[in-house]
């Protein structure tokens, strides 16, 4: 359960999450090693609405849910440098909070089967000093679901670590935005016919 017994794409593979048991089938989770910053998902619906690839962002997840639930997920390879360009695999599995899923920079994700499920994300950043259109503040992309592999952008993954402390400032920012309750403008990136596009998203009042 290491980076070299991946899943079919060097860069996609299980990592043993680090835990403690504290009684008979319990045990406590605690941070894994990198900026000590966990973001907290929970999903009433089945599946994502598209695919997202990251470009300057390790993606490490675990997934908490009924242990019998199935969740199946679709990953590209979009990484200019990869032997392995566009290929494409899918693969299922159930809920284990012992383990988390490491998705690399520059590889696209999709999952479903996701009703119910509850998602511990443990990103860690990195930044680039070469124009690869990577925005630190927004780093996912958005790719329709009816893509081809083929038609899946290439991109050069982002390859300078970024100090813990960056992620953590960056966390009390967001935090901070949310106990002021403030609107404020939020961006997403998509990918569509072959281009690269940044929507701008402005918060009205209702009346």
């Amino acid at each position: 359960m290491n980076k070299n017994s991946h899943l079919g794409i060097p860069g996609v593979y299980w990592e043993k999450n680090f835990f403690a048991e504290t009684g008979e089938n319990s045990y406590t989770l605690v941070a894994n090693k990198g900026p000590l910053v966990t973001d907290l998902f929970h999903y009433k619906e089945n599946s994502y609405k598209s695919y997202a690839l990251s470009v300057g962002q390790i993606n490490r997840y675990t997934f908490f849910g009924k242990s019998d639930q199935v969740i199946s997920a679709k990953l590209v390879d979009c990484r200019s440098s990869s032997e392995n360009l566009h290929k494409k695999i899918e693969f299922n599995f159930k809920p284990d909070p012992t383990q988390c899923l490491v998705v690399e920079r520059g590889i696209a994700e999709y999952f479903e089967g996701l009703d119910n499920i509850s998602v511990r994300s443990e990103p860690i950043l990195f930044s680039t000093n070469k124009p690869n259109g990577h925005d630190l503040g927004d780093d996912s992309i958005a790719i329709p679901l009816d893509k081809l592999d083929n038609e899946f952008p290439i991109i050069s993954p982002s390859e300078l670590p970024l100090p813990n402390e960056a992620l953590q400032f960056m966390l009390k920012r967001e935090q901070e935005v949310i106990k002021s309750g403030k609107n404020v403008k939020s961006t997403s990136n998509l990918y569509l016919n072959n281009k690269f596009y940044k929507i701008s998203l402005q918060p009205k009042p209702l009346y």
